[in-house]
C-alpha cells in the first residue's frame, strides 16, 4: 500500500514544526536544595568511570549516558547519587581541574528524529510517485536552510586517584552551568577552565593570516576541534609551523574530536602532518607506504 504525496508532505512539515518549536530539552543542572552536607544539584551524566548494579545478580555495568544524577558539593567532597545511592565520590583535595566545554547542533537533526516514526510506520513508496526524492529533497533543504541551533553544555571534573588521572563529565543547563562551575571552583579552590572558548580561539587563530602572532598560538599548549580530514590537516600544519607538535587526541561522545598539541620546536625545525581518510585497508596500506617514502613517519 502506497503513501500519498500529501501525507508525506504533511509529515515532513509536522516534523519541521515540532523540531523548531520543541527542540530537544537540555538536561538541567539546577540547584535543588541545601542540605547539611552541602548544596545539591541535578545533572545529566555524559561519560566517566561510573558503574551501577544491573540484573538480579547485581552485576555492574557502565552508567548509560543521559542518566539523571544528583550531585552534592560539600566539605566531604563531590558526591554523585543515583536513586539515593552514591555511585561516585571525589575528594575535594584530589581534584586537579574543573573545566567547561560545549557542543552545538542544528535543529535539522531533530527533524530526522521526528521523521523516524514515519519511516517505520509501514507505509511504502514506489518509484513512479517519486516520494523518496521529494522527502530527501525536503530534508536537505531543511538541513541547509534551518538557522536554528541548540548548544549542549558540559562540565568536566578531573581528579587523581591512586596515581591515575580520572575524569567525569556532566551535561548541564545553559542557565545554570556557570553557577554550577562557580560552586565547584569555590569548593575545590580551583578556577574553572573554559575549554570551549580556548578551542574557539585556537580555531580562529589557525585560520588567521596573522599566523604565529595570534594570542592563542603564543602559549605552550594548544587544543582545537577536529572536523574534516582536509581541514584538520591544514590546522595541524598551521600549528606545526609555529612549533607545535601533536601529543594526543581525544574523541568524546559529547564534544567530538579534540586535538591537543604542545610547543616543542622553533621554526624552521618544525613538524609536518598528513591526514589520511582510510576507506579500504588496501588503499590505506598503499597510501601509508607512499607517504613513508616521502619522509612521513
Amino acid at each position: 500500500m502506497s503513501t500519498s504525496m500529501k501525507v508525506i508532505r504533511d509529515q515532513v512539515v509536522q516534523a519541521l514544526l515540532v523540531a523548531v518549536l520543541s527542540p530537544p530539552p537540555p538536561l538541567a543542572a539546577v540547584r535543588v536544595a541545601d542540605t547539611p552536607q552541602g548544596k545539591l544539584w541535578r545533572v545529566g551524566y555524559a561519560e566517566g568511570p561510573i558503574v551501577v548494579p544491573h540484573g538480579k545478580k547485581k552485576k555492574v555495568r557502565p552508567l548509560e549516558p543521559g542518566s539523571i544524577l544528583k550531585i552534592r558539593v560539600g566539605p566531604d567532597g563531590i558526591v554523585c547519587e543515583r536513586k539515593k545511592t552514591a555511585v561516585l565520590s571525589v575528594p575535594l583535595t584530589a581534584v586537579t581541574e574543573v573545566s567547561y566545554d560545549a557542543a552545538s547542533h542544528r535543529v535539522s537533526r531533530a527533524v530526522l528524529a521526528q521523521l523516524g516514526p514515519m519511516a517505520s510506520s509501514g507505509g511504502a513508496c514506489y518509484p513512479p510517485e517519486g516520494c523518496g526524492a521529494m522527502v530527501l529533497g525536503t530534508l536537505l533543504v531543511a538541513a541547509a536552510s534551518t538557522p536554528f541551533k541548540y548548544t549542549n553544555h558540559f562540565v568536566r571534573i578531573t581528579w587523581e586517584a591512586q596515581g591515575e588521572e580520572k575524569r567525569v563529565e556532566f551535561k548541564v543547563d545553559k542557565h545554570d552551568y556557570k553557577s554550577f562551575l562557580a560552586e565547584l571552583g569555590s569548593a575545590t579552590g580551583r578556577e574553572w577552565r573554559d575549554s570551549a572558548q580556548e578551542k574557539r580561539d585556537a580555531d580562529q587563530a589557525l585560520k588567521s593570516h596573522n599566523g604565529c602572532q595570534e594570542p592563542a598560538l603564543t602559549g605552550s599548549g594548544l587544543s582545537f576541534s577536529a572536523s574534516k580530514p582536509s581541514a584538520t590537516q591544514a590546522e595541524l600544519n598551521a600549528a606545526a609551523a609555529c612549533g607545535f607538535r601533536m601529543v594526543s587526541f581525544e574523541n568524546a561522545a559529547s564534544t567530538g574530536l579534540t586535538v591537543r598539541m604542545q610547543r616543542t620546536a622553533a621554526p624552521p625545525d618544525v613538524y609536518q602532518y598528513l591526514v589520511l581518510h582510510a576507506i579500504r585497508a588496501s588503499k590505506e596500506q598503499r597510501d601509508l607506504t607512499t607517504r613513508v617514502h616521502k619522509g612521513f613517519a
